[in-house]
């Protein structure tokens, strides 16, 4: 992972890579539809749609937190998880999700999020875990 927090600039917004981790992340029980064990939330139906097993609340997931600087006068730029792709050692990507709105940390924003000019946010997208014989490509 050397490129770790090595900025890359693109239509004036600056992407860093903050961290890339393997997670557990614990859902936080708050969304209305954990309750009824016959219905899934939309955030668990899309981690399965993805290949990312739920399970007793909690997932297992490769991690990457993103800082988005706008540096230019562009405010038509939205957080999204299409704008990010894991790619393996084989060369094969992977499409990830935002983390949920229940289960984000401070100063973290999500899906769909509008960045206006000369400001930043930080963003976490989940991905499924890789097979042990691939590596997240350098």
């Amino acid at each position: 992972m050397k490129e770790i927090n090595i900025p890359k600039s693109a239509n004036g917004f600056i992407y860093t890579i903050k961290s890339v981790e393997r997670a557990t992340i614990k859902c936080p029980k708050s969304c209305c539809y954990i309750k009824d064990k016959d219905y899934d939330c939309w955030y668990v139906s899309k981690l399965k749609q993805l290949g990312i097993t739920f399970n007793q609340g909690q997932f297992n997931c490769i991690k990457v937190v993103i800082n988005v600087k706008n540096i230019g006068d562009n405010s038509h730029w939205i957080v999204g998880a299409e704008d990010a792709v894991l790619i393996d050692s084989e060369g094969f990507s992977y499409s990830g999700i935002i983390l949920c709105e229940d289960c984000l940390p401070p100063r973290t924003v999500q899906d769909k999020t509008l960045i206006l000019p000369q400001t930043q946010v930080n963003y976490i997208q989940v991905f499924p875990l890789l097979e042990a014989k691939y590596e997240i490509a350098k």
